[in-house]
């Protein structure tokens, strides 16, 4: 039986790519979890096909403002997207890049 504190461990590390695990544990870099306010609501009233293309075409300009603001995607998860900055490369700026990138997908649905 797992003890808590490996579970969460479990629970976390499984969403993130290999490169983000086996990054050093010095290496600072910032992380974006991005989730869609009402999803359940909309995916109640969309049909699949509906639903799909709005996500494709959503998380496709999200992939446009990960490029554009030095970050990269490393899962979408449902309506959840999941970004970093300063991965795999080192960046001095990756808390202004991962907060850039939030505000510029707020911007985008809006």
């Amino acid at each position: 039986m797992l003890t808590y504190t490996e579970q969460t461990k479990m629970t976390l590390s499984n969403p993130i790519p290999d490169i983000v695990k086996t990054m050093s544990t010095d290496t600072p870099f910032g992380i974006l979890f991005a989730d869609i306010v009402g999803f359940t609501v909309l995916a109640s009233q969309c049909s699949a096909q509906e639903l799909v293309r709005l996500l494709n075409e959503l998380f496709g300009r999200f992939d446009q403002l990960a490029n554009d603001n030095h970050c990269l995607r490393i899962k979408i998860l449902g309506d959840c997207y999941y970004c970093v900055s300063g991965l795999p490369e080192p960046r001095s700026d990756h808390a202004r890049c991962t907060v850039e990138m939030g505000l510029d997908m707020i911007d985008a649905i809006a």
